[in-house]
């Protein structure tokens, strides 16, 4: 009882918890990794090869490869000294994964009292699916994570090093560059707009220029800047209506009827069913995220003129997640697993737009069970997604930060 009554014990069990949490993901037998035959997640594998690649002084674009390696040169140097066995590669990059989810879910959510480890298990907890996904896959979500929730809790303080470090965030995914908007704004309402600009000038010079030249030499950078430059215009668009992608602009096209049906032997040697309402599909749904971003902007000018929970970085940033993940021309449904702090934006005083948002939260999380829509005759619970069934869970969650 001494220890419950110890004003750091919420903070010490959140810590202990997530390290025994991240020692069950790092052990957990995955479905596409196997000790014997050598199989490593199926994504991870993309960077790994173009790490080899780039060894043998070849280029890691391939533009007319379903999976090839579509991120920044500066991005594969954080792959280019992994070992070259691939399972050592994959288990130490688990490791650095799980030991940034671990350090950006303790360092960045201020848990100080037991209500906050709780809401922080659930959010754990809402978010497991995407992260078990996330490492299924091997995926590179951990890293947005940890750009998100360590800067968010810098950014009051030390707001230039906040924007070093989300200045780095295209640089690891292109349209990750999203990330700097909340920032800025918030910079600008902060009186610290100057700092934050010349933070991600300075990541921007880092991992675009500096860093990459220093490594590969200034003529084959920019060999390799072209190459990319020709991945990013003429990878196949089908990539776009992969249903896995909930993006609101996806989810938007599949609404009106407009899918990609694949070739019977390339998949981008298909055809586009009612491709006359992809445009009428865009502007929707950029009609929609306009309204959005502009109730995010108020929202966040209204906090900043108060003293008051919301502004918790854990809070903001979150709610600028959602809006991100839905922006995203590419959003993943295992992207989820960057809501963990979903749990600490519901209102001390909540309305009735907040118990809707909450009850549709909750049915679309239900969904997202294969024993819940088993028992309803589906077969898996992604048959779902083809529907956009985690882009309304995105937006109900939306409405609990309003």
């Amino acid at each position: 009882m001494t220890f419950v009554r110890h004003p750091r014990a919420p903070a010490i069990t959140a810590w202990v918890s997530l390290l025994l949490l991240a020692l069950v993901l790092f052990f957990r037998h995955l479905g596409k990794f196997d000790f014997v035959t050598g199989e490593i997640p199926q994504d991870f594998a993309v960077f790994l090869k173009g790490a080899r690649l780039l060894r043998q002084g070849l280029s890691p674009y391939e533009p007319f490869e379903f999976l090839t390696y579509k991120y920044s040169p500066g991005c594969l140097l954080l792959f280019y000294f992994l070992p070259t066995a691939p399972i050592s590669a994959w288990l130490v990059t688990k490791a650095v994964y799980l030991t940034g989810w671990v350090g950006a879910l303790g360092y960045g959510i201020r848990v100080k009292r037991w209500n906050d480890f709780w809401k922080l298990m659930l959010g754990v907890l809402i978010s497991w699916k995407g992260v078990i996904e996330c490492l299924d896959y091997g995926q590179f979500e951990f890293s947005l994570l940890v750009v998100a929730f360590i800067a968010a809790r810098l950014f009051d303080q030390r707001p230039f090093w906040a924007a070093i470090i989300v200045g780095s965030a295209p640089w690891l995914k292109l349209p990750w560059a999203l990330i700097a908007v909340p920032f800025l704004i918030r910079g600008y309402l902060k009186k610290s707009f100057a700092s934050v600009v010349a933070g991600i000038a300075c990541a921007s010079a880092l991992w675009g220029l500096v860093l990459p030249v220093a490594w590969l030499g200034w003529p084959r950078y920019i060999s390799l800047l072209r190459d990319w430059w020709v991945v990013l215009k003429i990878q196949p668009f089908i990539i776009f209506f992969d249903h896995a992608n909930q993006s609101l602009w996806a989810t938007m096209s599949r609404i009106l009827g407009v899918d990609w049906v694949p070739g019977p032997v390339l998949p981008d040697a298909g055809y586009l069913i009612r491709p006359e309402l992809l445009l009428t599909s865009k502007i929707f749904a950029l009609l929609l995220l306009f309204l959005i971003f502009c109730k995010c902007v108020a929202v966040t000018w209204r906090n900043s003129k108060i003293k008051s929970d919301d502004e918790a970085p854990e809070v903001w940033v979150t709610r600028w997640l959602i809006l991100i993940l839905l922006a995203n021309p590419l959003s993943w449904r295992w992207a989820s697993m960057l809501l963990v702090a979903v749990p600490f934006v519901w209102p001390k005083r909540p309305r009735a737009c907040h118990w809707i948002g909450l009850a549709g939260a909750a049915i679309c999380l239900l969904l997202q069970q294969n024993p819940v829509v088993r028992a309803l005759g589906i077969q898996h619970w992604t048959v779902l997604h083809d529907y956009g069934l985690v882009t309304y869970y995105w937006l109900s969650l939306l409405v609990l930060t309003f």
